[in-house]
């Protein structure tokens, strides 16, 4: 299940980030893509450590291992960023630099602060709090019956659906990235896992073949949904990735629901070359916007344009160069600093 998962979220990054190619900026915040981390972190969370089995030792052991995962990241990459930016731009160095490095920039509703420097991490900033309320959140989950968190989840829905039309442009995308608020992500996943363990009693079999339908249903969904976003112009910016919920949680749901019955498309997400590129989906979506920078000045530039002028003719151009450098992080960096990590603080 946590295989084809993660081969779920990350070829559906992959594809936002294709699709988002004819773009002005390739890429753009992947709100798909962002939905589907935060709400299967929530269901992998609540598989793996339920909340019988946590202390307040067991709390700062999960804590420490959180934090191990996500901060030495993000140091990589501000690393990357600022040695990018000195030798090909001039380096531009501020207090709000503190904020990156302490992973506390989405607190912050100052729009050159949030999406500063390496943009995309705000969403590891977001997730830190995520993991940090975690034992709490599943908590109060095993503290109400499962119809209430059902509707708990439609009531905050319907009030973020009735307030955010109310709120500003810039107030939109503060509260995009704003823990607070995308932490309800995060808790449809521990929902959607109590609904999975509520249906895992009954006698769920499909064949193949309806497997493989429900399959289609999910994915047709979220290409339906994606068209929508692209084509309509009532729906504003920053603002839709409540309509996200609904495909990234049947993605979530699905994919558990099929373990060990999957369609066709289930069984093809298990291959070997998917396998191997869902082990990298921190590092895709944490290095995007610098693989972008990579081909901006170091490719584009061969074609007698910067890249932000030619994504739409070379849709591909910039994913040689993320899933490369991705491996090479995951490879080099992460994996070492984890094992690191492990001999030194073997208790987490």
């Amino acid at each position: 299940m946590v295989k084809t998962l993660t081969s779920w979220r990350t070829l559906l990054l992959l594809v936002v980030v294709i699709y988002h190619c004819d773009q002005q900026w390739l890429m753009e915040p992947t709100k798909a893509a962002v939905s589907i981390f935060f709400i299967s972190s929530g269901f992998l969370l609540s598989m793996r450590h339920p909340v019988e089995r946590f202390s307040w030792s067991g709390w700062k052991r999960f804590v420490l291992h959180s934090a191990s995962k996500l901060y030495p990241l993000q140091w990589l990459g501000l690393a990357i960023l600022l040695l990018f930016q000195w030798i090909f731009i001039v380096p531009k160095v501020d207090a709000s630099l503190l904020a990156h490095v302490a992973l506390v920039q989405s607190w912050i509703p100052v729009r050159e602060i949030f999406f500063g420097y390496n943009g995309h991490a705000w969403f590891l900033a977001s997730l830190l709090f995520c993991y940090l309320c975690y034992p709490l959140l599943n908590y109060l989950a095993h503290r109400t019956r499962l119809w209430q968190q059902c509707l708990f989840m439609a009531v905050v829905t319907v009030v973020f659906a009735v307030s955010l039309p109310h709120t500003t442009g810039a107030q939109r995308e503060f509260l995009y990235v704003f823990p607070l608020i995308r932490v309800w992500d995060f808790v449809l996943g521990i929902v959607l896992h109590g609904l999975y363990r509520a249906c895992g009693k009954t006698d769920f079999s499909p064949s193949r073949l309806l497997a493989t339908v429900i399959e289609v249903v999910v994915l047709l969904l979220f290409l339906e949904l994606i068209l929508i976003n692209k084509k309509t112009d009532y729906i504003t910016p920053y603002e839709d990735f409540l309509t996200w919920w609904l495909p990234m949680g049947a993605v979530v749901f699905s994919t558990a629901m099929l373990h060990g019955r999957e369609g066709y498309l289930g069984r093809a997400l298990m291959c070997r070359p998917l396998q191997w590129l869902g082990q990298l989906g921190f590092e895709l979506y944490v290095f995007q916007g610098i693989a972008a920078l990579m081909f901006n000045y170091l490719v584009a530039p061969v074609f007698g344009h910067f890249g932000i002028m030619v994504y739409g003719d070379y849709v591909w151009g910039v994913l040689p160069i993320l899933i490369p450098l991705a491996w090479v992080v995951n490879r080099c960096f992460s994996r070492p600093v984890g094992r690191w990590l492990s001999s030194r603080f073997p208790n987490t």
